[in-house]
């Protein structure tokens, strides 16, 4: 009996891998995706067909580094359902989670090439909502903070040099309630109050050695009552710059060249003929850092994605000031995509 089952499975086996075999197909294509021989060929694209008519594909470059796997709903490829790993070639880094109907759903992650995870949230829909936490490549804790439907909603923290610098919450993309900020040298910075956005009662600033710097009392629209002291404590008069927007390094000229140098129109968006005026807001925090960058008006997804990499690629700007502080600033950006 038992040499009967052998010799069955073995009978069994090779239809088996026939069968596996027939639903597993592979081609090779260019780096725009136009079939070519294995010879010419600078990527690899693998599909196997599941019992469910689903379709898990792969792409890879040649030396077998991946760049897309995942399930998609049909053998078009056009829906995303299920778990994939997608790589960023421009950013040199992963991007982890799951689809559900074109939708990221649950928890995403974001790690280099070479290092720890970067970026981990949650999406629902496919907009981040809940808890969000960013570090560097080396592990250090950059910012925690929470959304709501793709809007920061709830408590915020920056860190910087494993310090605490910033620390408020959000209602609904607002700043809202009390905040606090601390020198590098973790004595506070600054403490008061936003209430929808705008400041709010009693705002206190103080120099790195504990002593303060200036009061500010907010009522309404009306110009707060202001008193200035110097680093020993001895009230003066105001002595420093009243107002002053973020200043990219070297100016809007500088910042044209970087943008130029340093955008990489999408090939997919090329081959489709996309272009146009993508709108990018983000805050330039009291450091100078970009962050929080956001399209409020966009073009397509791939040319939204590069407007949102070369934003966050921009080197520290020089910070907003108001009434003598250094303070956080939100900004909008215009990035112009013209097919020449």
């Amino acid at each position: 009996m038992k040499n009967f089952l052998k010799l069955f499975l073995i009978l069994l086996i090779p239809h088996f891998v026939q069968a596996a075999k027939s639903d597993t197909t592979v081609k090779y294509t260019d780096y725009y995706g136009e079939k070519t021989s294995k010879r010419k060929a600078s990527r690899m694209v693998r599909t196997v067909r599941h019992t469910d008519g689903s379709f898990w594909m792969e792409k890879s470059k040649m030396d077998g580094k991946i760049l897309l796997s995942g399930t998609y709903l049909s053998d078009k490829m056009e829906i995303k359902n299920g778990y994939f790993v997608e790589f960023d070639s421009y950013q040199g880094e992963f991007s982890r989670g799951y689809y559900e109907n074109n939708y990221k759903l649950g928890v995403w992650e974001t790690q280099p090439e070479w290092g720890k995870v970067t970026v981990k949230g949650s999406y629902i829909k496919g907009l981040k909502d809940g808890l969000w936490e960013y570090w560097e490549s080396y592990g250090a804790l950059i910012k925690r903070c929470y959304y709501s439907e793709d809007t920061l909603n709830g408590s915020y923290e920056l860190w910087e040099n494993k310090r605490k610098t910033e620390s408020g919450s959000f209602f609904l993309g607002k700043e809202d309630g009390a905040w606090k900020g601390w020198h590098l040298n973790g004595e506070l910075a600054y403490e008061g109050s936003f209430s929808n956005g705008s400041r709010s009662g009693e705002w206190t600033y103080y120099y790195e050695n504990g002593n303060r710097s200036a009061n500010h009392i907010y009522k309404g629209e009306n110009e707060p009552q202001s008193t200035w002291w110097d680093e020993a404590g001895n009230e003066k008069e105001f002595d420093g710059i009243e107002f002053q927007d973020p200043v990219y390094p070297g100016g809007e000229r500088a910042m044209f060249t970087f943008i130029r140098d340093n955008v990489q129109y999408p090939s997919m968006a090329r081959e489709a003929g996309e272009q146009g005026m993508v709108y990018v807001e983000f805050i330039v925090q009291r450091s100078g850092k970009i962050s929080d960058a956001k399209v409020i008006k966009g073009v397509s997804e791939s040319i939204d994605k590069e407007a949102i990499r070369v934003v966050n690629k921009m080197p520290n700007w020089e910070p907003g000031i108001s009434k003598g502080q250094t303070v956080r600033v939100r900004f909008t950006m215009p990035l112009s995509f013209r097919l020449g």
